[in-house]
């Protein structure tokens, strides 16, 4: 993809955008802490220029110190505010504090007038857990994950980098807060080379290194993926990457490129400055910005499934090992201050000590696709257990003062028991109990399972007690002995007024889902002794083509599955729950899910 010349100068910029950078933070903080007078333009004109640009958190961390010395100087704008919703400059802040960069600032366009198009439906995050501590905890504990769609204009340009991007107007007169984390000013673009291209512009870079394997897989990749689905055809397309490719970022492009049946020249890393100019579309992606959902849109399971296609093509070399521990290798890695220890007492349970660097990129998908069990400190080495086909456990190492969740994430969606073990220290220096690590490992090895990936998403957040569900929980009959058809999932009652037309008894209302899919949507009847109906049925309302499996009036006493099978017209559709009946009657529901396909499968509670 790139020379290794071409890697060594742009990791040079970055090392040297890096030193400019903590430079700059370490003159905002002295200008807090009162060491040298406070220069709020000062700060204002570098952070203009780019200053901490290439790093997300250091660009975080730039505003936080400006808009603290800005206070300390009773400047801070009226509003509270001295950046804007796409973390610019605001234009008000410029006027009152330093108008002569105004020149310098892009006007602001809104992602309302865009047009979208979805990818991912909102549904419950069936693999929730709350175990992991905060700051760890980022995105884990949540119980439902939100919608995911695309933008897409025929008015934008597109500034790349390695490191950076922003989507501008074909005009270059304004951007859009959705379109780059950044807020980048004029000056910060500053003078590009110009490409003209005739094809659409799809922007797959994020706020965060794609040298970084997690990124780039489980954000970039999962977008290209998710958009060849919805559009089925990406060939005439550019995908405009970011961040240092090496050898791995290479094999896995060569997997997409296969999968979609796309060429070399559809794929992108830019490796200096460019302006992306296209008579196409632009398009770019909420999850960049406005919705953070690393990894793999939460693992969702259509995220997961996709990944794992492009993950099942690589290539992969034989590494005689079974129980490894991953010793850190790479900036993103924690380090084990007792590692020497540690590594001794796993050697007692048969574990090998290796470092992921020192092997090629075919031999770390290889490890990872036979490891029986897996140990390391959190890292970036841990993005490979989406590979994981046999793996009966990983233990995590974890500092209590930093890291995520990212790779309980992967491993949940994997099925992959997964124990987080929090040391003393930090990333620096973590100090973990030796022989803890090592009973946790031998927990591990007595489970007899295997890595499950895939599976449907149900739709439905809060299925297991499903408070969104309108129905009657007064009804009469024998509804006080009826048993749970799993445990943990909420029996409804439903009463049906008399009428004998199919009255709606049970309405999960005002679902989102993409128009055109084809949708099934299932639960479990309970129709008593007494059922007094002629019919219950499932129906999904605005929607085309409806196949309908109706329970069985004359099976009494126990659960059966009642579905519905259609084609949504319009994004708002209600799961309505229907009983026919000449005189009033009743009955229950329990463990309902709507997902897309033709079929109901395997129920997935969700909380």
């Amino acid at each position: 993809m790139w020379s290794e010349a071409t890697r060594v100068e742009v990791s040079r910029q970055l090392d040297a955008h890096l030193t400019e950078s903590n430079q700059f933070l370490a003159l905002a903080r002295a200008m807090l802490d009162g060491h040298l007078p406070p220069d709020l333009p000062l700060l204002l004109y570098a952070y203009g220029r780019g200053v901490c640009s290439c790093f997300d958190h250091l660009h975080h961390a730039a505003r936080d110190l400006i808009g603290a010395v800005a206070e300390r100087q009773g400047l801070l704008p009226a509003d509270g505010l001295l950046f804007d919703a796409g973390h610019g400059l605001s234009r008000e802040a410029a006027a009152a504090l330093c108008p002569d960069l105004l020149p310098n600032l892009y006007g602001a366009s809104t992602s309302d007038a865009l047009d979208r198009l979805p990818l991912l439906e909102g549904c419950g995050n069936e693999i929730a857990n709350r175990r992991f501590p905060p700051p760890m905890n980022m995105l884990l504990h949540r119980a439902d994950r939100p919608p995911m769609h695309a933008y897409v204009s025929n008015d934008a340009c597109v500034y790349a980098h390695p490191f950076r991007y922003q989507v501008l107007s074909r005009d270059r007169s304004r951007s859009w807060a959705s379109g780059s984390p950044r807020g980048l000013s004029r000056d910060a673009i500053g003078a590009t080379e110009i490409i003209a291209l005739d094809k659409d512009i799809i922007v797959l870079q994020d706020r965060f290194n794609f040298t970084a394997l997690s990124h780039f897989l489980f954000d970039g990749i999962t977008r290209a993926l998710l958009l060849g689905q919805a559009l089925g055809n990406l060939r005439s397309s550019l995908l405009v990457f970011g961040g240092i490719p090496d050898e791995m970022h290479a094999s896995i492009c060569n997997a997409l490129c296969e999968m979609l049946n796309l060429e070399p020249e559809n794929i992108l890393f830019p490796d200096h400055s460019v302006t992306l100019e296209t008579t196409g579309r632009c398009i770019w992606f909420s999850d960049q910005v406005e919705a953070y959902l690393h990894p793999a849109q939460m693992a969702h399971p259509t995220s997961i499934a996709l990944l794992r296609s492009i993950v099942e093509a690589l290539p992969g070399a034989p590494v005689e090992c079974r129980r490894v521990y991953l010793r850190g290798s790479a900036a993103g890695h924690t380090r084990v201050a007792n590692e020497e220890a540690l590594i001794a007492r796993l050697g007692q349970s048969g574990f090998t000590p290796l470092r992921l660097a020192e092997l090629t990129a075919r031999q770390r998908i290889g490890l990872f696709r036979e490891a029986d069990l897996v140990v390391a400190p959190y890292g970036l080495d841990l993005t490979y257990l989406i590979a994981a086909d046999r793996a009966r456990g990983v233990v995590e190492l974890l500092s209590p003062l930093g890291g995520t969740d990212t790779y309980a994430f992967i491993a949940a969606a994997g099925h992959i028991p997964h124990v987080g073990i929090v040391g003393d220290g930090d990333a620096a220096g973590l100090t973990v109990n030796e022989a803890q690590v090592g009973r946790f490992t031998e927990f591990l090895a007595a489970g007899a399972g295997r890595p499950v990936w895939g599976g449907p998403a149900n739709l439905l957040a809060g299925s297991r007690w499903p408070t969104r569900l309108a129905g009657s929980s007064d009804a009469g009959g024998d509804r006080q002995s009826i048993p749970p058809l799993i445990a943990g999932n909420a029996v409804i009652n439903h009463g049906a007024v008399t009428g004998g037309a199919g009255a709606v008894v049970g309405r999960w209302p005002a679902i989102e889902l993409i128009v055109g899919l084809r949708y099934t949507a299932s639960c479990w009847i309970w129709l008593p002794s007494d059922f007094a109906g002629s019919a219950v049925t499932l129906h999904l309302t605005q929607a085309a083509d409806p196949e309908i499996t109706a329970a069985d009036p004359t099976r009494r006493g126990s659960w059966q599955r009642v579905s519905t099978t259609a084609t949504p017209l319009a994004v708002g559709s209600d799961i309505e729950l229907r009983i026919e009946a000449s005189r009033e009657t009743s009955c229950a529901s329990t463990c309902w899910q709507l997902e897309r396909g033709d079929v109901a499968t395997t129920y997935v509670a969700t909380p």
